[in-house]
């Protein structure tokens, strides 16, 4: 190893060693509506957040059930968990919970 305190170099020496840095221009603030997707494509993606919410909601309330169903089966829980899925993907299409539009105006794309 080398010992660092025996071959210490004056500051000066270290500066001029060392690449010269420039300030450059200071980054230009891009426009207004750089980057940010248009209204349609923000609606859909808002309606697929909508019906995923709606799903997670409609399982949890299937969770909180009051006991085994009388026939109950491994197929009728799937019918069920797709009919569900389809439920809230109505719910989010139709804009049933409101949640999509909300987020709109929230992000500004109420004009």
């Amino acid at each position: 190893m080398t010992n660092i305190t025996n071959s210490a170099l004056p500051a000066a020496e270290i500066a001029s060693a060392l690449p010269q840095i420039t300030p450059s221009a200071p980054p230009q603030k891009p426009a207004d509506n750089a980057g940010r997707p248009d209204k349609a494509e923000m609606k859909e993606a808002l309606q697929a957040f909508e019906a995923i919410f709606a799903r997670q909601l409609i399982s949890t309330m299937r969770a909180g059930s009051l006991g085994d169903e009388l026939f109950g089966s491994g197929a009728g829980e799937q019918f069920r968990d797709m009919n569900d899925s389809l439920l809230a993907d109505d719910l989010a299409a139709k804009g049933s919970l409101g949640l999509a539009d909300m987020m709109l105006k929230q992000f500004g794309y109420d004009e």
